[in-house]
């Protein structure tokens, strides 16, 4: 069995691994491929960051004359070796800017990431921070005893019998599931339409029949059940959550105000960036499509909304593991 382990080392400046572990520390850096400086004033650490980035090869030419009976002028050109960015120019770096060094490449300079623009910067509780959600800090204690913590995310899906939802003469909701942030269920339902009689054409994509339903309860007998679950979360994922909670929403079943809703069909879109065919914005996919992406293993089959509610969830934590991106 192979197993991969990786270290990350955070420091102020080279010395204080010097300090610590005296001649190994050297040996310790050169164990690391990849090094990114965010910026410092220790100029032995500047020194070193700029041997680890090498040098350039300049060309100087030197102009001489003199003037007299035997005026004379000369001119020699000489090819010398500078470094790239020297201390002194480390130091005076913009913070605004990162250096990353990765071995068998060149240096590389950039712009460093916006915190801001992070998809999950509402969840960072700081007075600062205008657009946090919570006012108190993670119980990290609670989320070891608890294995959830105080938040609770919840994803969900639905079946219906068309489109266009509508009380008293749209579409409604055939089948719905909702599974919390590990995939255990936490309800799932199956109702007989109240006034629709057929759905043919949602019917060849969902399976479900009239007579599939013939015998289950209306939703309404499962109402306060279904509030009580949906009202209660804080984050709410499903694909393409528009159109669950525009349903939803007909029976009165609403998030509550603070509610984050994650679409992780947009999120999607936004992380594979593949242009609309008419150029204005990114394309969105099927969830099979994307559940086959990510390596999802179905339990159950798609286009039900138990299997769709799994599904999503593992593009979601797929999405999560990912290099961050800003909402879409």
């Amino acid at each position: 069995m192979r197993a991969t382990l990786g270290i990350t080392i955070i420091l102020q400046s080279m010395s204080q691994l010097e300090s610590k572990y005296d001649k190994k520390a050297q040996t310790i850096v050169d164990c690391c491929d990849s090094t990114l400086f965010l910026g410092g004033k220790s100029n032995s650490t500047n020194k070193e960051i700029a041997e680890m980035i090498g040098k350039q090869t300049i060309n100087q030419m030197t102009y001489g004359e003199s003037t007299g009976q035997s005026g004379s002028a000369s001119k020699n050109l000489q090819i010398q070796g500078r470094d790239l960015i020297d201390a002194a120019e480390i130091g005076k770096m913009s913070r605004k800017k990162a250096i990353l060094l990765i071995a068998g490449t060149n240096p590389l300079m950039d712009e460093k990431y916006d915190p801001h623009a992070h998809r999950r910067y509402c969840y960072i509780v700081d007075k600062r921070n205008k657009k946090r959600l919570h006012k108190d800090s993670f119980d990290f204690k609670s989320y070891l005893r608890t294995g959830h913590g105080d938040w609770k995310r919840i994803v969900l899906d639905t079946e219906t019998t068309g489109l266009h939802p509508g009380e008293g003469e749209g579409d409604e909701i055939l089948t719905l599931s909702v599974v919390d942030g590990h995939g255990d269920v936490l309800y799932d339902g199956k109702y007989r339409p109240r006034w629709n009689e057929r759905w043919d054409a949602a019917s060849k994509v969902n399976g479900i029949w009239p007579q599939d339903v013939a015998d289950p309860p209306t939703i309404e007998a499962d109402l306060p059940r279904i509030r009580e679950i949906v009202g209660s979360a804080d984050e709410i994922v499903a694909y393409n959550a528009k159109f669950d909670l525009s349903f939803l929403k007909c029976v009165g079943v609403e998030p509550k105000k603070d509610a984050v809703i994650t679409d992780t069909m947009a999120e999607y879109a936004a992380f594979a960036k593949v242009p609309r065919a008419n150029g204005r914005g990114f394309r969105n996919f099927k969830l099979t499509e994307v559940a086959e992406a990510v390596g999802h293993q179905w339990t159950g089959k798609a286009h039900g909304s138990l299997a769709d509610a799994q599904a999503a969830l593992a593009v979601q934590d797929f999405l999560d593991s990912r290099v961050p991106r800003a909402s879409a």
